[in-house]
């Protein structure tokens, strides 16, 4: 009942109840509003992308840091045992390069 009286002033009023085209403000707020969406969009993306080249470069170099031990290792340990060419030298210079890893 009270709802029908406030309608009813409306109409009097000259007011209705439907809205209206955006109004300026409403335009201008929505571009400002999208444009930092996709800014703020872009600012993650590129935060995402630093984190993940940063993870794939620090476990690059340790791994080349790793080989690069490893065969240093393996060719200080093949200089040891330069002079032996037997079979027996041969698999214990593999099975000391297998180990140092």
């Amino acid at each position: 009942m009270q709802f029908d009286k406030q309608q009813e002033r409306l109409r009097q009023n000259g007011s209705t109840m439907r809205p209206g085209p955006p109004a300026l403000l409403a335009k201008v707020l929505a571009a400002v509003i999208g444009a930092a969406l996709l800014v703020v969009g872009f600012v993650v993306s590129l935060v995402m992308l630093a984190v993940v080249l940063g993870a794939g470069i620090a476990i690059g170099g340790f791994v080349w840091w790793k080989r690069a031990t490893c065969a240093n290792s393996f060719a200080s340990r093949r200089c040891a045992h330069k002079r032996c060419t037997s079979n027996r030298c041969e698999s214990a210079l593999a099975s000391a390069w297998i180990s140092a890893m």
